[in-house]
C-alpha cells in the first residue's frame, strides 16, 4: 500500500554536500571542487539508509528513493531546480535488511524498483512495478537465498541477455538473480563471498561484467570474474589489514582500464587499487 505524507518523527537528508581533493604524496587527486550551499529534506522515514535517483515519471527531472532498514520506502520526484516533492510512502511486509535496486525490471520501459529483505516466509525481495508517473503498484514478494541477510544491491546485464539482473551482495555469502524481463528471477548463490558494498565493471575487458564487493567482517574485498551466464570464476581477495567498507570503481589513471576506490575502516584513507587490465588489482595510493 502507498500513503502520502504523515512523515512522524524522521530524519532528514541532505542532498549536496561540499568536497575538495588535493594532493597525497605528490600525486594529484583531483582539482578542487566546491557546490552550492547543501539543501536537506525531511527523509520521510526513520533511520534512512540507501538512496538510488532515477527518472521516474519520464519528465526528463532526476528523482530519488530513500529506504529505511524496518519496511519504508519514500519516493521524491524531482522539480527540475535542485528541489522535491514531499515523498510518497511505499511499505513493506518484510523487515528490509538492505538497499533498493532501480531498472526497468519487466522490460515495459519504466523503471521499477526492488527492495532487498526478509521474512519468516523465505521471501527476499519485494518488487514495486512502476506506472511511469512517479507512482509504483503494491509489491510482490520474491524467495531467494539471501531471505534476511542480503544488504547491497547493483544492476546490470550479467548474463548478456540484454535484461536487467541484479547482485545482492549478503551476510557471509552473495547471489546473481537473473532477470527474465518480466519480474523473475533466476538466482545463483555465490557462497562465502560478503557483499558489504558492491560494485560491477568490466574488469578484465572481455564484455563480461565482474563484481568486486567488500567484506567487512572478513578484513578483504573480493573479486568475481563473470563468465558472461550470471556465473562466476573462483574470487580473487585483497586487503591491507583493516576492515573494507566502500567500493567505487572508474579509470583513476587514464589507462583504460578499470581500478577501484576502497575504503577501510579504520582509518580516513581511500586505498586505490590500479587495474592491471586482465582482472587483478595493484594496490597503488592511499588518497
Amino acid at each position: 500500500m502507498t500513503v502520502d505524507g504523515g512523515f512522524g518523527h524522521c530524519v532528514r537528508v541532505a542532498v549536496i554536500v561540499v568536497s575538495a581533493f588535493g594532493s597525497v604524496g605528490g600525486h594529484a587527486l583531483a582539482a578542487q571542487v566546491s557546490f552550492a550551499p547543501a539543501q536537506s529534506f525531511n527523509s520521510g522515514v526513520t533511520n534512512p539508509g540507501c538512496v538510488v535517483t532515477g527518472d521516474f515519471n519520464g519528465d526528463g527531472y532526476l528523482d530519488f528513493v530513500v529506504t529505511n532498514n524496518f519496511n519504508s520506502i519514500a519516493v521524491f520526484l524531482g522539480n527540475g531546480d535542485g528541489t522535491f516533492k514531499q515523498p510518497t510512502m511505499y511499505m513493506t511486509d518484510f523487515y528490509v535488511t538492505g538497499c533498493v535496486a532501480v531498472g526497468d525490471f519487466t522490460g515495459d520501459g519504466v523503471l521499477d524498483m526492488v527492495v532487498v529483505g526478509g521474512d519468516s516466509n523465505l521471501n527476499s525481495l519485494a518488487l514495486f512495478t512502476g506506472n511511469g508517473d512517479g507512482t509504483f503498484n503494491a509489491p510482490t514478494y520474491l524467495k531467494a537465498a539471501l531471505h534476511g541477510s542480503g544488504i547491497s544491491t547493483a544492476v546490470g546485464d550479467l548474463n548478456n541477455d540484454h535484461k536487467l539482473d541484479i547482485f545482492i551482495g549478503g551476510n557471509g555469502s552473495s547471489e546473481a538473480l537473473l532477470g527474465d524481463g518480466h519480474g523473475g528471477f533466476q538466482e545463483f548463490l555465490v557462497d562465502g563471498t560478503t557483499g558489504f558494498n558492491v560494485v560491477l565493471a568490466d574488469f578484465n575487458g572481455d564484455g563480461k561484467l565482474d563484481v568486486a564487493a567488500t567484506g567487512f567482517t572478513t578484513n578483504v574485498f573480493t573479486v568475481l570474474l563473470g563468465n558472461g551466464d550470471g556465473t562466476f570464476q573462483a574470487p580473487q581477495t585483497y586487503g591491507n589489514g583493516g576492515r573494507p567498507v566502500g567500493i567505487a570503481a572508474g579509470d583513476f589513471n587514464n589507462d583504460n582500464k578499470i581500478d577501484l576506490a576502497v575504503t577501510f575502516d579504520p582509518g580516513q584513507g581511500v586505498f586505490i587499487w590500479l587495474g592491471n587490465g586482465d582482472g587483478r588489482f595493484t594496490r597503488s595510493l592511499t588518497a
